[in-house]
């Protein structure tokens, strides 16, 4: 543990405070930010791949698992429902690449 040391910093230039577990798939670290953004990171080098900032702001992003593809859903916040309610909540999902 002594000869630990870290191999990149990525700093992500957001306000506010950050409890998430980031994703790795492929060399590819997907990371949540506040405030619904969301990063791709190249693991080996902590270079930028993409990164998406939705202009609403909601829920914190979340990422999760079905049948072996991860997901990163960011919750938007509400749009016009039937008859011009603002009632319908909208997740914008995003399928992670297969490997």
């Amino acid at each position: 543990m002594a000869r630990l040391a870290p191999a990149w910093v990525y700093q992500l230039g957001t306000v506010g405070s950050t409890q998430t577990h980031p994703l790795v798939v492929g060399g590819v670290m997907y990371v949540t930010m506040p405030g619904n953004d969301v990063a791709a990171i190249d693991a080996a080098t902590g270079a930028e791949i993409w990164r998406y900032s939705h202009k609403k702001r909601g829920a914190p992003p979340m990422s999760y698992r079905v049948n072996g593809r991860q997901f990163v859903a960011v919750a938007t916040g509400a749009a016009a429902g039937p008859g011009g309610s603002g009632s319908a909540g909208v997740i914008r999902l995003f399928a992670l690449p297969v490997q």
